[in-house]
């Protein structure tokens, strides 16, 4: 009885292992440039794989259910975009030389989202129309404005979004997560260049969109004014080429554009340092950024006015000088 057992299973070990081998599925994975896709991008989808030779394979891509390219070896395929939020659907079949069909599905649903900065401590005079740019060593604040737009036709809540940042290639996960939309960090006074990227998702994950700005930083820029008592500072022209004194007195003012302060009205509160000199002797001034500068009586010549702004808590320093003639 035992050994009518044995001989059974030996048999029918045998049948089965001489059998044919089961097909397996082969594994071909899908890459889609960029990653994250706006409104009118050029989007590129390509297959790859390590177990079929996809250059022998006759691949069909189908995009919204008609059939744009058929070939063998067609492992790419390119198209544009849509408008915000217009979903487009590529399926591709893939009939490798083993006769085993892989389906593959891509969803492409662009999205967008702006990226806003400033620098929050970079002066600028009153009424400058301009934007403030950033120093070495500036305090900068990014922002991001999200337009993730559903299938239903409706915006994300920006406050139930997932924020991700990187600056210069680096991850930050301190300040990356839940409704954290805006980041707060100060130049390294050494770094000329911040790379700054952030990707936005719901949290399902289904929507995303990303950005990046690269922020170049300047020196800071002294620049003069003449200023009248009648009149008041006379922006519309700088005196940075000469000035000449058609009156007995008049007064300069010293604007350095730019430079770090830790109030908007930094040049005031005491953050910057100021100094004027007068062909290369210090002088004070009542007002640190005003000078008040006189004719000598019955001489006629130049003076060099020198003003330099320091910043003491950090490495900022500019200084500019200026020719009176009289």
């Amino acid at each position: 009885m035992n050994r009518g057992i044995l001989i059974i299973f030996l048999v029918s070990f045998f049948i089965f292992g001489g059998g044919k081998a089961l097909a397996i599925s082969p594994s071909v994975g899908v890459s889609v440039t960029p990653e994250s896709v706006s409104p009118g991008d050029l989007v590129t989808i390509e297959l790859e794989s390590f177990s079929t030779d996809l250059n022998r394979a006759e691949i069909v891509w189908v995009v919204d259910g008609i059939i744009l390219l058929q070939g063998v070896g067609q492992k790419e395929y390119s198209l544009s975009a849509k408008g915000l939020g217009e979903q487009t659907k590529v399926e591709i079949t893939i009939n490798t030389t083993n006769g085993i069909p892989v389906l593959k599905t891509v969803f492409i649903n662009p999205q967008s989202i702006d990226l806003l900065w400033e620098a929050i401590d970079s002066y600028t005079p009153p009424f400058y129309k301009g934007k403030a740019l950033p120093s070495r060593g500036a305090l900068i604040k990014t922002s991001v404005l999200p337009f993730l737009k559903g299938s239903r036709g409706t915006f994300s809540n920006p406050n139930s979004l997932v924020y991700n940042w990187e600056q210069n290639y680096k991850p930050y996960p301190s300040v990356s997560g839940y409704g954290k939309s805006f980041y707060v960090f100060r130049n390294t006074f050494l770094q000329k260049e911040e790379l700054l990227k952030v990707k936005v998702s719901t949290v399902d994950g289904t929507l995303t969109a990303s950005n990046s700005v690269n922020l170049s930083f300047f020196n800071p820029e002294i620049l003069f004014y003449e200023k009248k008592p009648a009149i008041g500072v006379l922006f519309n022209e700088s005196k940075n080429q000469g000035l000449t004194l058609t009156e007995n007195e008049t007064s300069l003012l010293g604007v350095p554009y730019f430079s770090s302060t830790k109030t908007k009205v930094g040049v005031l509160d005491g953050t910057l340092s100021l100094t004027w000199k007068i062909n290369d002797s210090f002088v004070s001034s009542d007002r640190p950024d005003v000078l008040t500068v006189r004719k000598p009586e019955g001489e006629s010549g130049y003076s060099i006015i020198n003003f330099e702004v320091e910043s003491p808590y950090l490495y900022q320093n500019k200084e500019e000088s200026l020719r009176v003639s009289f």
